[in-house]
């Protein structure tokens, strides 16, 4: 009688076929559960951009309009403005008198700035300041916005006339 090629050799146990099965399922489903949640939050995104930004003349001082829109899929916030890559609420005492409205409401305190927008929403912030070094006629000045997140979108220039 013929012997067969592999007659003496056993294999691999049922319970370590069974344990390899569990453990190659486990990882595909860790895999698959990676995937869809760096899929779904790259889905939800805040992405604030500045529209415009346009300064006026104003009683004894400056108006700096800047329109800003979340064009991303989630509410955003933004916690700080910057002018000239220095915070608002640095130029918010004397001699500046630095003021913040969203929508024509007072922002309270600088310091704390806390504006919303939702997915797709458009606002308009006003900054109102006093004539005084560095806001003076002719000054160019950058303005850029810091979301809570930390994101910060690409600045936009005004020039003071």
């Amino acid at each position: 009688m013929p012997k067969r090629l592999c007659a003496d050799k056993g294999g691999i146990s049922p319970f370590i076929a069974s344990v390899i099965i569990v453990a190659i399922l486990i990882l595909i489903g860790i895999a698959i559960a990676y995937w869809l949640s760096g899929a779904a939050g790259s889905y939800a995104k805040e992405e604030l951009k500045i529209v415009s930004v346009y300064a006026e003349s104003a009683d004894d001082g400056w108006r700096i309009i800047i329109q800003v829109k979340n064009t991303g899929s989630a509410e955003a916030a933004i916690s700080d403005i910057l002018l000239n890559q220095k915070s608002c609420a640095d130029y918010a005492g004397e001699p500046w008198r630095l003021s913040l409205e969203s929508n024509g409401a007072p922002v309270a305190d600088l310091r704390k700035i806390n504006i919303v927008l939702k997915a797709g929403e458009e606002k308009n912030l006003v900054i109102t300041t006093r004539d005084v070094e560095p806001f003076t006629y002719g000054v160019i000045l950058k303005v850029q916005l810091r979301s809570a997140s930390g994101q910060e979108p690409p600045p936009k220039e005004v020039t003071l006339k």
